[in-house]
C-alpha cells in the first residue's frame, strides 16, 4: 500500500523520467511520481494536494531551485526537499540547503543514491510524524505474523513484503509503535511459549524446541538459559515445586 507521494521538477525529460522509471518507488511506499518540468507546474501540484517528497534541480529556466523551495515552504512547511545538482553548481546548491532543502543529490544520480535519500525520508518521517492509522495497522499486522510465524520462524524480508513496505522503515516503524525490535519480539514470543509448554505439557526438549522456532535441543537448552537465566529442566522443576509460573519477561536473578 502506498503512502507518500513524491514530485520531481526539472527541465530536462531524460533526467526526471529516468528518475522515475529506475527508482522502485514502491518498495519504499511512494505511488508513481509526479513529474514537472518546470518550478510553476510544481507550484500548481503542491497548491492542488500534498506532497511528501520534493526533488527538483537547482537550474531551470524562468524560476529556480531556489525561489521553488521559498514560495514551496510557504505551501507545504513541512515537505522533504531534495535539491539536484552538478558538480559545478555545488556552491548554489549550499545555498539551497540553507534555504531549506534537507539534502542534495549530485549528477550523475543513481538508483543507489536516491534510495539513501528516500532510507533517510523514511527515518525522519517515522520520528517526526509518530504514527498514521495506516502505520498502525502494520506494525499490528507485523505482530499477528511474528505470532502465527512462531514454529517455523519468519524473516523481516518475508514481512517487509507481506506490508508492501521498504524492510528498514519497516523495522523502525515496529519499534516505534511496541518499543522493541522485532527480533527482539519474535524472542519474547518464543520464550513465553517455551516456558508455557515447560509448565503445563510433559512433551520432551527436542519437541519444545520444535515449537518454539526449530530448534534442536541442544540449541534450545543454550537460547534458554542464557534467555531465562536456568536451563529448561530448572525451570520445568521450579514451576511444578512451586505450583506457578513464574515470571520470565526479564530474566530470573
Amino acid at each position: 500500500m502506498s503512502v507518500y507521494t513524491v514530485l520531481i521538477c526539472d527541465d530536462e525529460k531524460f533526467q526526471r523520467e529516468g528518475l522515475a522509471r529506475h527508482v522502485n518507488w514502491a518498495e519504499h511506499g511512494f505511488d508513481t511520481p509526479i513529474l514537472c518540468a518546470s518550478a510553476w507546474e510544481a507550484l500548481e501540484v503542491l497548491r492542488e494536494r500534498t506532497v511528501d517528497l520534493l526533488l527538483t534541480d537547482v537550474c531551470m529556466p524562468g524560476k529556480d531551485g531556489l525561489e521553488l523551495i521559498e514560495e514551496c515552504r510557504a505551501i507545504q512547511p513541512e515537505l522533504y526537499v531534495v535539491m539536484i545538482s552538478s558538480f559545478a553548481e555545488f556552491d548554489y546548491a549550499r545555498r539551497a540547503m540553507q534555504s531549506g532543502a534537507r539534502e542534495y543529490l549530485l549528477k550523475p544520480i543513481k538508483p543507489s543514491d536516491v534510495h539513501q535519500v528516500l532510507t533517510t525520508f523514511l527515518h525522519w518521517k517515522s520520528t517526526s510524524e509518530p504514527g498514521t492509522v495506516a502505520m498502525d495497522k502494520n506494525a499490528a499486522r507485523v505482530m499477528q505474523l511474528l505470532e502465527e510465524h512462531l514454529v517455523e520462524g519468519i524473516t523481516i524480508a518475508e514481512l517487509a513484503d507481506a506490508v508492501h513496505m521498504n524492510a528498514s522503515y519497516l523495522c523502525t516503524l515496529f519499534k516505534k509503535t511496541y518499543g522493541v525490535t522485532i527480533a527482539d519480539q519474535m524472542n519474547t514470543l518464543q520464550r513465553e511459549r517455551a516456558c508455557q509448554l515447560l509448565a503445563t505439557s510433559d512433551l520432551s526438549m527436542g519437541e519444545i524446541a520444535y515449537q518454539t522456532g526449530s530448534r534442536t535441543a541442544s540449541n534450545f537448552a543454550q537460547w534458554f538459559r542464557k534467555s531465562v537465566g536456568m536451563t529448561p529442566g530448572e525451570y520445568r522443576r521450579l514451576v511444578r515445586e512451586n505450583s506457578g509460573i513464574p515470571n520470565v519477561n526479564n530474566k530470573i536473578s
